[in-house]
């Protein structure tokens, strides 16, 4: 009897250790994942939402201007918008789905320092309203402003500013309907960017490195512009001096009248240049690799017959002169 039992236990031990195990839902590494994870939502959730305030309220700042030169705003994923206004100081607020902290507001001597913080435990899909920095400025006041944005549109509109200077990483950039007394500086990683209806006393400057830019009616006492990849398209410009470079991408350049040099290059895509009004007296200098050329009949110029890879051609006594080298693509004078 003793054998017998002590063979049956062994038999049943045996069995237990080759049974499929059968582990709790609580000591499943997936449920305990689960688990984990909802406890990290609750927490960015209430992140997200501790401190914040309804879409009707803001935190908001007012600066006096006396003494005041550059406004500096480094933003991280809010949307930007500068103008001019019937106010008597500086007002800057932040509106949306805003913590209590997020605005950072400070006066250094001729500085005005803005910092809008992203919450480390702030998630995309959480953040229903989003944040809006609005920026208004007394009409009678002229400063510097420098932007640099991680992500975020950014807009200044219906102001007179000293200088404009903006890098954006990913968003749209626009400046529409100003007045700035010195240089203009717009530097687009990816996103487009647009510039309407200003007039610019100095240079304006515009790069984008993946996306597209749209200039209407931008009148600047000189052009640079650079285009990594995408379309760009600058109508209106006044006809001083312009450097263009691009490495692939449509370029199109309009302009009243060819008043200095223009210096293009194009690496990959086509070109068109057009003039409202032909110059009275300009040359063309254009080099291609590859790709056709196209001249209109109206700008009066004889070209030579055969392959036109180089050509250099005068009207009137010589002029500026449009200097075009294209690697791959068809130069089109319209």
């Amino acid at each position: 009897m003793g054998h017998t039992l002590m063979a049956d236990n062994g038999k049943a031990e045996l069995a237990n250790r080759h049974k499929p195990a059968t582990a709790s839902s609580a000591g499943r590494p997936g449920t305990w994942l689960l688990v984990v994870a909802g406890i990290a939502v609750i927490v960015m959730g209430y992140g997200n939402f501790r401190g914040a305030v309804t879409p009707a309220e803001v935190a908001a700042e007012a600066f006096d201007t006396a003494g005041l030169e550059t406004i500096h705003v480094t933003n991280r994923s809010s949307s930007i918008v500068f103008g001019q206004a019937d106010v008597s100081e500086v007002q800057v607020s932040l509106s949306g789905n805003v913590n209590s902290d997020q605005l950072q507001v400070e006066r250094d001597g001729s500085n005005l320092n803005i910092n809008v913080r992203r919450q480390w435990w702030t998630l995309p899909f959480l953040n229903f309203r989003g944040h809006e920095l609005t920026v208004l400025l007394p009409r009678n006041f002229e400063p510097v402003v420098e932007i640099t944005s991680s992500s975020g549109r950014v807009l200044l509109e219906e102001a007179s500013l000293a200088g404009v200077m903006v890098r954006s990483s990913s968003g749209r950039v626009c400046l529409d309907d100003a007045t700035v007394e010195g240089d203009v500086t717009i530097s687009a990683s990816s996103g487009a960017v647009c510039v309407q209806d200003v007039d610019i006393a100095g240079r304006l400057a515009v790069t984008v490195s993946s996306g597209s830019a749209d200039l209407v009616d931008a009148l600047a006492d000189s052009y640079d512009f650079i285009s990594s990849s995408g379309r760009f398209s600058a109508e209106g410009l006044a006809g001083t001096t312009l450097n263009a470079r691009v490495s692939s991408g449509r370029l199109t350049l309009e302009a009243e009248t060819l008043l200095e040099d223009w210096n293009v290059q194009s690496s990959s895509g086509g070109v068109t240049v057009s003039f409202g009004k032909p110059p009275a007296d300009f040359t063309l200098d254009h080099e291609a690799s590859s790709g056709g050329l196209r001249v209109s009949d109206r700008y009066g110029l004889e070209l030579p017959n055969g392959r036109r890879n180089q050509v250099t051609a005068s009207f009137g006594n010589g002029g500026p002169r449009l200097s075009v080298r294209t690697s791959s693509g068809r130069f089109t004078l319209d």
